[in-house]
């Protein structure tokens, strides 16, 4: 099995907000979701019964908030300007803000955040990890960009990147849940497109086709 190392030099951050396997912070509406029965029409079955996204939601690790961080838009100078502050002290560069032409990705002029967490992390060689918002969680507060950092040769602490969909002010409070962590292997690919015949073995079942004939097992500890 493949180690990963969450790396910080606060003992109180390792104690109270340390990261966790994903599968063990499920989303709410997603925990509570009973599988469908065989016997139901596969019409009727729900997202739970699809494992692709419920290999997506165990994958890899959250990571949690460790300071209450203030962010909230100001009209300043007639436009939209970005405003950080922090309980961390001293706070140095780990908040910082960038101006919509730094980042111009939104249809509507938006400024960016970046925050700097407290934990290092660190994947065997050839290993990176995606960096994203938590999948399937309905946050109309923020949205993290994603992004991947090659974790095997990186050497500090990692940051996150986002956007405000509200004003504000937006408060991220001590252990609030920001992002999910999913390691992956580094390869170089070579695209290729055909047209060939498609037939799948998957069309001689009604239920649970993919889990009987293609599903892999996936652990993270």
């Amino acid at each position: 099995m493949n180690p990963i190392q969450f790396i910080t030099n606060d003992p109180l951050i390792a104690e109270h907000f340390p990261p966790v396997p994903s599968e063990k912070f499920l989303p709410n509406w997603y925990a509570d979701l009973k599988v469908s029965e065989p016997l139901q029409s596969a019409h009727a079955a729900n997202v739970k019964n699809c494992l692709p996204v419920k290999d997506l939601l165990c994958s890899g690790y959250i990571m949690f908030n460790a300071y209450q961080t203030h962010i909230e838009e100001k009209f300043v100078d007639f436009q939209n300007s970005l405003f950080l502050s922090t309980m961390k002290q001293p706070a140095k560069n780990d908040i910082r803000t960038f101006k919509h032409k730094q980042c111009p990705f939104t249809d509507k002029p938006k400024d960016s955040f970046k925050i700097k967490l407290d934990w290092k992390i660190k994947t065997p060689p050839g290993y990176s990890c995606l960096v994203q918002q938590i999948p399937f969680v309905n946050n109309t507060k923020y949205k993290i960009l994603p992004a991947i950092i090659d974790t095997d040769e990186f050497d500090d602490c990692i940051s996150i990147a986002g956007i405000l969909l509200e004003p504000g002010p937006v408060y991220l409070e001590p252990g609030e849940a920001l992002i999910q962590i999913i390691p992956f292997k580094r390869d170089s690919w070579q695209m290729d497109v055909s047209v060939q015949p498609i037939h799948s073995k998957i069309t001689h079942y009604l239920f649970d086709g993919y889990k009987t004939l293609f599903h892999k097992m996936k652990t993270f500890i």
